[in-house]
């Protein structure tokens, strides 16, 4: 296999057999009907746009990205049956993930966030109305320098793509636009490391609703792309191995294997770094109870004897048990809450001490530098058990945006489509291949 062909390979819509692919016609990842409507319009848009602009080189940034380009691909072949699709390729640049905490695009720059002009950051929130790309001579100089520095990475990147960006008009595709870093490290990376493109530009599908920050809810944005972030529907898997970082491989089992063994070391590691703190942990809820407790009168002073008595109980078992998978953390975190809630209505937090007694509580406790950390890492882990049910699950997301391609162009709902196009440089010649009447 040629170097750099490797992050090309996910699984495709002729891996189901016949049946399969005439056999199911409803939706089960993209189940919200107006979820679906929007990606309809949306892509239509983006489309025409990559059409009439003459992009000749799609890049889509792994890996939520990239089932966007299953679905550009089906529509441009029904779109524009005679013209040549534009390359498509990816690239591992984005959000930090369990693997790589610091993977490019995030952690390391956020202090050039401060250097971005809010001109630019209200142009990169626009893009997914506007479309009006991003270009190289539009990024802050600091980040332009800080991607001069990167000599590994680029030095990656042009083994990977070789000359295939040269004499071309090339698209940068990211899927969700919060603080616009991510396209503009892929844009300062991508530009510099080839030169003899034609031009490069960034563009975004949606715009980010949580802000950008990864301490949001980030169902929100589930909402607008069902696949967000969740292993495996890409077809492909982000690898441990910081040297190919950059790069997203097959769900296979032995890559599996691999992030398997990756996930369960970062696990270990942060059970045994909580495990040091729950003597500490318990010596502080002691101290916590014998100052609390005098306090409380009736009823809620039962209530709370028993939410501390319990959550003394959850930290010995762990401390016996030693391991993530023997105890509830759900209920561990319910239990927190509780304790905080019970506090607040018997109005106990108001006494002086308690607040500061009851943040140290947090502060030392396992769950706060630890396993807040762990469990997710091992909810990760557990998808990577299984996984014929990650190659089924992204089957089944090719096939159900197939069929979303196919609904565009369905004559019942294309005039509904092209509205949202009304009054871009496309909208004629849209309807012209489509067959439908301007109005």
């Amino acid at each position: 296999m040629p170097e750099g062909s490797r992050e090309r390979k996910s699984i495709g819509y002729d891996a189901f057999s016949v049946e399969q692919r005439e056999g199911h016609r409803g939706y089960d990842i993209l189940s919200d009907p107006e979820a679906r409507e929007r990606i309809k319009k949306r892509m239509l848009a983006f489309s025409m746009a990559i059409h009439d602009r003459g992009v000749e080189s799609l890049v889509f940034l792994d890996r939520s990205a990239r089932p966007l380009s299953w679905m550009f691909k089906d529509l441009w072949k029904r779109l524009y049956p005679t013209t040549a699709s534009p390359d498509i390729h990816f690239v591992n640049i984005g959000t930090p993930s369990v693997l790589h905490g610091g993977q490019l695009g995030t952690t390391s720059y956020s202090s050039l966030d401060s250097r971005t002009s809010e001109r630019l950051r209200q142009r990169i929130y626009d893009l997914p109305e506007s479309d009006d790309w991003i270009r190289p001579e539009e990024i802050p100089q600091p980040w332009q320098q800080d991607a001069q520095s990167r000599a590994p990475e680029q030095t990656e990147l042009k083994k990977l793509f070789k000359k295939q960006f040269d004499e071309k008009d090339v698209l940068i595709v990211d899927d969700l636009a919060a603080s616009g870093r991510s396209q503009m490290v892929a844009l300062a990376l991508l530009s510099q490391a080839f030169p003899k493109a034609k031009a490069w530009q960034s563009g975004t599908f949606f715009r980010s609703e949580i802000g950008g920050s990864l301490l949001m809810d980030e169902k929100i944005d589930k909402k607008q792309l069902p696949w967000f972030r969740e292993e495996g529907l890409a077809g492909v898997l982000e690898l441990p191995d910081e040297d190919q970082h950059l790069l997203s491989a097959p769900i296979t089992e032995a890559a599996a294997a691999n992030i398997r063994k990756h996930l369960e070391t970062r696990v270990r590691t942060y059970v045994e770094k909580g495990l040091e703190l729950v003597p500490e942990s318990l010596k502080l809820l002691q101290e916590f109870r014998s100052f609390v407790l005098p306090l409380a009168e009736g009823e809620m002073r039962s209530h709370l004897e028993e939410l501390l008595k319990e959550r003394q109980v959850f930290l010995e078992e762990f401390q016996k048990e030693k391991s993530l998978e023997s105890l509830d953390w759900k209920r561990g975190k319910q239990l927190w809450q509780e304790i905080v809630q019970c506090l607040i209505e018997s109005k106990l937090l108001e006494h002086e001490g308690v607040a500061e007694r009851l943040g140290n509580l947090n502060t030392g406790s396992p769950e706060y530098s630890s396993i807040s950390w762990a469990l997710p890492v091992q909810a990760v882990l557990d998808q990577y058990k299984d996984i014929g049910k990650l190659r089924e699950r992204s089957l089944t997301l090719r096939r159900e945006l197939k069929q979303l391609a196919e609904e565009v162009l369905d004559h019942k709902q294309a005039r509904g489509l092209l509205l949202v196009c009304r009054g871009r440089t496309p909208y004629l010649s849209a309807c012209r291949t489509l067959n439908v009447r301007p109005g």
